[in-house]
């Protein structure tokens, strides 16, 4: 018998507090730069408690079960280690941002799962309050002259912008998710919440995060899609109803409800006045930054200039970059300056190209550029093939979720550089933790071992431990709503 066997209050407890946590995380990610970090490891703690309460074979099994994936979340930790010992030198900063991305996702997955009694979801109200937070600081900060606001006390408006767009995603993705009583009030507020801190993102003047909203869209729709029915086969990803396992009447009601939400989106777009004549600025100076106005000083010239520095410090160092995200600053002036690759001022402004994928590139080499799509890319591919037709609401809006966190990032990431500081990672990782957690189709059964990674041979077995919690926990966490669709759902490993 364990001591959690001893003790289930504390263990109930635990799982309470962890839920608590991970809802103050966006909160503190939307408000503060100084709390982001101590809630990241207090959750690390709580996480940890929670597996050492947890029967050790419980553990091995959902270790087992998600090697993989966290594997390849922790590519880029195990190449900035490679690198530094390549350089001599390991930088501490870079190699605790890339342990923060798979330690969080890890840590919390697991502790989610070894506790499938507790009812994760009411963590989405964390994101709600995020989202209020992000558009009061937005208003504040533009009215009352509706100017462009000075988010710098958290972060800068394009890192801001983008963060409250994807709050407005989530939102909007999770509508279907019943976590009252009164779900048509609770959906009526999320979807109220969204457009909300849409109507902020707007406010921003933030370009670049529309750049995602065509795979929003699309993610949107494949949430919101009928179920295809093709020759009798199941749809097991958004991306098989694109491409071709689908009936063809499936697909093009795909197609046809992200035209319809693209339609939307791009009236608001033109709607707005500043948002058009920025568009077309930015089209003009791109059209500007060549030959003998290659390193003008405008904002996306600017952006070029560094995205070639950056191109090129990985093209002269391929193997292991230049070893440290901060050696990129004096690369441009040491370098690229006298080079002619970027102007005076790109050289004593910037230190960081405006592009996660480049700066890993630059910093550590090709290996670090292919870790860091790696880390996006592994579990977006797990969370797509959740979204399968074959699973029931609650799990298809959890995949959606965490499939629009991993994309938008990773989007978001080539005009902005969403990795900058250690919080936004933690904050991307304990996020990931969570949707995974939600999304695993056998925790809604109480199942020890999860099915984390598409086509692992034991994904459907069941730990003794858990045995006793299965049916109270399918019926505690979910609404009668929802149980019909579970029930279809519980044959799938």
């Amino acid at each position: 018998m364990t001591a959690s066997d001893h003790c289930p209050a504390a263990r109930d407890g635990l799982a309470t507090l962890l839920i608590v946590l991970l809802a103050a995380m966006p909160v503190a990610i939307m408000t503060s730069q100084a709390w982001p970090s101590p809630i990241f490891y207090a959750t690390m703690l709580v996480a940890l408690a929670i597996l050492l309460r947890t029967p050790r074979a419980t553990v091995a099994a959902l270790l087992r079960s998600g090697r993989t994936l966290f594997i390849c979340m922790a590519a880029p930790a195990l190449v900035t280690l490679g690198v530094g010992l390549w350089h001599g030198r390991v930088p501490g900063a870079d190699l605790e941002s890339s342990l923060r991305l798979v330690m969080g996702a890890a840590l919390v997955c697991l502790a989610l799962l070894a506790r499938p009694q507790a009812d994760a979801r009411q963590a989405l109200w964390g994101y709600a309050v995020a989202a209020v937070a992000a558009a009061g600081f937005i208003v504040m900060q533009s009215w009352p002259d509706w100017h462009r606001p000075d988010t710098t006390a958290v972060y800068n408006a394009v890192g801001y912008g983008n963060l409250t767009l994807l709050l407005s995603v989530l939102l909007a993705l999770s509508i279907k998710w019943t976590l009252t009583a009164r779900p048509h009030a609770e959906r009526g507020l999320r979807a109220g919440l969204a457009l909300i801190a849409l109507a902020a993102f707007v406010l921003t003047q933030t370009r670049s995060g529309w750049v995602a909203m065509p795979v929003f869209a699309f993610i949107g729709a494949g949430l919101a899609a009928p179920a295809p029915a093709g020759n009798g086969v199941a749809v097991d990803t958004v991306v098989d109803t694109v491409v071709g396992t689908a009936a063809q009447r499936g697909r093009w009601r795909l197609f046809l409800l992200a035209g319809l939400i693209m339609a939307a989106l791009l009236a608001v777009f033109l709607s707005n006045t500043t948002l058009r004549d920025r568009a077309v600025l930015a089209w003009n100076e791109t059209l500007e930054c060549r030959n003998e106005q290659a390193t003008a000083d405008t904002s996306i010239c600017i952006r070029l200039q560094l995205w070639r520095a950056a191109l090129q410090a990985g093209a002269e160092h391929p193997i292991a970059g230049l070893g440290d995200r901060r050696h990129f600053a004096r690369y441009l002036h040491d370098q690229a300056r006298p080079g002619g690759l970027v102007s005076e001022t790109v050289a004593e402004g910037w230190g960081e190209p405006h592009n996660d994928v480049l700066l890993a590139l630059a910093s550590f080499g090709i290996p670090g550029a292919l870790a860091l799509l790696l880390a996006f890319m592994a579990p977006a591919v797990v969370f797509a093939r959740r979204m399968g037709r074959r699973h029931c609401a609650s799990i298809r809006t959890a995949a959606a979720m965490g499939l629009a966190l991993c994309l938008g990032f990773l989007i978001f990431g080539f005009t902005e550089t969403m990795l900058r500081g250690m919080r936004t990672a933690a904050y991307f990782a304990m996020s990931c933790g969570l949707f995974l957690a939600l999304s695993d189709p056998l925790r809604r059964r109480g199942a020890a071992t999860p099915a984390l990674w598409p086509g692992k041979k034991d994904a459907g077995k069941t730990h003794p431990s858990t045995e006793r919690d299965r049916d109270d926990a399918s019926a505690s966490r979910y609404p009668e709503s929802e149980n019909q669709g579970n029930r279809a759902g519980r044959r799938v490993k």
